[in-house]
């Protein structure tokens, strides 16, 4: 699954991951910083992959957040 979040959710989400779901693998797919650059968002938005296995993505989200 592919989902869009903010940067710094993603930074959140690199560093809590492997603790609480080490079954589960993250990887960006791409993150547009240059809208961040230029002042045209605060946070840069970043596509990233859920490889979840058995899990479900709402349940790991409303988890984490």
């Amino acid at each position: 699954m592919i989902i869009e979040i903010p940067k710094t959710v993603y930074k959140r989400f690199v560093k809590s991951f492997p603790e609480l779901y080490p079954e589960i693998k993250l990887k960006l797919i791409s993150c547009d910083e240059t809208l961040e650059k230029l002042g045209f968002c605060e946070d840069a938005p970043c596509a990233v992959r859920f490889d979840l296995g058995n899990k479900d993505i709402e349940e790991v989200l409303d988890e984490l957040m």
